[in-house]
């Protein structure tokens, strides 16, 4: 008899310090669990595993996303923290497809993150000195076109 598994689809915060830039992010995870590890929330519509297999879970994610120290996370510079990030997520991926391999009850599907990082004050004096530099040429082509250029004739 063929296995029926179940899509099961949680969030997580990446962080609970309001004052860090990944204050707004989440972390999405996918799972194909058997139909028997799952519970059905008839008024959602929404499928999860049973508490036993969610409470495991749950604290494997917070296992690994307790590394991320929110003073790393303070930052003003969105680069440090997201290499710091990008490191977590690569050995989260990792041990979400040991943990959970596929023909196992409990199947990794994907993972992402969900949410907007707010534009930090690096990223807007990045972008002011872009849009400069735009005008800037913008400028020059400007007075080029307005000039008489005397092109010499080619079909001679």
């Amino acid at each position: 008899m063929e296995k029926q598994y179940e899509l099961i689809s949680r969030l997580y915060p990446i962080t609970s310090n309001q004052s860090s830039i990944f204050s707004n992010l989440e972390l999405w995870i996918e799972l194909f669990a058997e139909k028997q590890l799952c519970a059905y929330n008839p008024q959602t519509g929404e499928v999860t595993l049973i508490r036993k297999e969610q409470r495991k879970f749950d604290q494997l994610i917070k296992q690994i996303l307790k590394p991320l120290n929110p003073k790393d996370l303070e930052t003003t510079s969105t680069i440090k923290p997201m290499e710091i990030l990008t490191q977590t997520l690569e050995h989260l991926e990792k041990l979400l497809i040991e943990q959970f391999p596929e023909n196992s009850p409990i199947e990794f599907g994907s993972f992402g993150l969900e949410g907007l990082l707010p534009i930090t004050e690096m990223h807007s004096v990045q972008q002011k000195h872009s849009d400069l530099i735009v005008q800037n040429v913008k400028e020059m082509f400007d007075e080029l076109l307005e000039e008489d250029f005397d092109f010499p004739d080619w079909r001679n």
